[in-house]
């Protein structure tokens, strides 16, 4: 609970062992981010300049209480979190790199390197026959990284999740390479599982027939309220190449390849905890948010389980 409203949070220590997250509230979808302050303050976990801090009332532990002091110091509500993964996966993100190799570069400093990141699920999700089917064994993870060394670059993925919570779990997968000589790539897909059976979801199956054009104009209005909107044009036949023209009317937005049938397009979209996330050439361009997208979400849908459960 936060100021009376019911959020989640996500929290977890990084690599210096300091506290780090974000929460955000069931209903609006604001989310905010979250760190550890210095460690002459370590009760205090900051959410950015204009938002304030919260402020411990307790050391770290299973339930945290406080107060959210804005950034004058003055009260503004209060916060209790209680550690629960209902809902959610437990999960770890396992890091493998493997480095050397023939050197085939010009300066003898670049040597040869793959790192990739893998999704470990703990818990019964995790031993279902479909996430097993998705998340490989070590041994596989490691011929996998030896198929993808390259003798000429540093190359790699990248995981990252995105929500994880009313039994929906997003990641994206970030795929980089930096090559000795030559220009790097980056590129990157979308996952979203049902936690319940451990299979992956179409964004798109989460919708009513006909929801094409009235979802288009949902990205199309969106995009036109951004402030640097006049940067973008739409072109269906190349992705999304916009170059303004205040004195036509613009066409509607194509809509993004869907996850779960593309794993290459220069748009997608994918699950927040704000809404619907739509992205071109790897880049978040906008949100609609679930308020705004909710009448076009099927009934029965894993997606309007969690819409109903957040109050939606």
């Amino acid at each position: 609970m936060v100021n009376g409203r019911r959020a989640t949070a996500e929290i977890s220590p990084d690599e210096a062992g300091r506290l780090k997250g974000r929460f955000y509230f069931w209903r609006s979808g604001r989310a905010y981010e979250l760190w550890q302050g210095t460690q002459r303050r370590p009760r205090v976990l900051a959410l950015g300049p204009a938002e304030g801090c919260w402020q411990l009332s307790q050391p770290v532990g299973p339930v945290l209480r406080g107060r959210w002091l804005n950034a004058a110091g003055r009260r503004v509500g209060t916060f209790e979190l209680r550690e629960n993964y209902r809902g959610g996966a437990r999960y770890d993100i396992h890091k493998l790199r493997l480095t050397g190799g023939e050197v085939i570069a010009s300066s003898p400093c670049d040597v040869p390197e793959v790192e990739q990141d893998f999704l470990h699920l703990r818990g019964p999700v995790g031993r279902r026959p479909a996430a097993r089917a998705q998340f490989p064994a070590p041994p596989i993870r490691r011929r996998q990284a030896l198929e993808a060394q390259r003798n000429d670059s540093h190359c790699g993925t990248e995981l990252v999740v995105l929500f994880n919570d009313f039994n929906l779990l997003s990641y994206e997968i970030r795929n980089f390479d930096w090559p000795f000589e030559g220009s790097s790539s980056f590129s990157k897909y979308e996952v979203l599982l049902d936690l319940t059976t451990g299979r992956e979801l179409s964004i798109y199956q989460q919708l009513r027939p006909g929801y094409a054009r009235r979802l288009r104009w949902l990205i199309t209005t969106a995009l036109l309220d951004a402030p640097d909107a006049s940067a973008y044009t739409i072109d269906p036949f190349q992705g999304w190449e916009w170059v303004a023209d205040h004195g036509r009317r613009l066409p509607l937005a194509p809509l993004p390849a869907d996850p779960a049938s593309s794993s290459f397009a220069y748009s997608s979209c994918t699950l927040t905890a704000q809404g619907l996330a739509v992205y071109a050439r790897n880049e978040p361009i906008t949100t609609i948010p679930y308020a705004e997208l909710r009448p076009l979400v099927r009934p029965g849908t894993p997606l309007a389980r969690m819409l109903r459960a957040r109050g939606l």
